[in-house]
């Protein structure tokens, strides 16, 4: 251990078993990835002989390789936890007897994997920035004193800073512009 448990760092638990956890999480996205890096390839979906496929098989294709891409994405969030946890900054205080290490967070693994709902998919994806383009851009472009009025601009306008905080590329927008329909319903 790198500082000394005296005066308030003593009171700070060790980050030992959390930051396991995470690299158990860490290790089963690295394997998925790897099962489906060998069997979904991406330029195979522009070939002639997949044009072939029936509908059902071009789902699961497709479906597979947005697992194989999500997983990419999850490998660095659960790399960037294992840091934060590692370091302490995670640590939000002692519930129940039990010491709680989710103050910062990337991803939410469970809430990716078994949501059927956009919105819920959307909170447990890169969790940081989504909290900030809450309190910062929509937070800020509710009106004050109308309740339930001027959400929709509010989460448009977080959903537009999110496609320019990604880059100025056409499908970029597409995305966000898609996410916002789906989330605003």
């Amino acid at each position: 251990m790198y500082m000394k448990s005296q005066s308030h760092y003593a009171k700070i638990p060790s980050t030992v078993v959390p930051t396991l956890m995470r690299v158990k999480d860490l290790a089963l996205f690295i394997g998925v990835q790897s099962v489906l890096a060998a069997h979904f390839k991406h330029s195979f979906m522009l070939t002639d002989e997949f044009a072939q496929f029936n509908i059902g098989w071009k789902m699961i294709y497709f479906l597979g390789n947005m697992w194989l891409r999500m997983a990419t994405y999850v490998i660095g969030f659960c790399f960037m936890d294992c840091g934060i946890l590692a370091s302490g900054l995670a640590y939000s205080g002692a519930k129940d007897g039990e010491d709680h290490f989710d103050a910062v967070r990337n991803v939410n693994i469970k809430g990716l994997v078994f949501t059927n709902k956009v919105k819920y998919f959307l909170s447990c994806w890169n969790i940081s920035v989504h909290e900030w383009l809450k309190n910062y851009v929509f937070m800020r472009m509710l009106p004050t004193g109308t309740r339930g009025k001027g959400i929709a601009k509010a989460s448009f306008m977080s959903f537009m800073v999110s496609a320019i905080w990604h880059g100025f590329y056409p499908g970029f927008f597409s995305f966000f512009i898609g996410a916002f329909l789906m989330d605003f319903h």
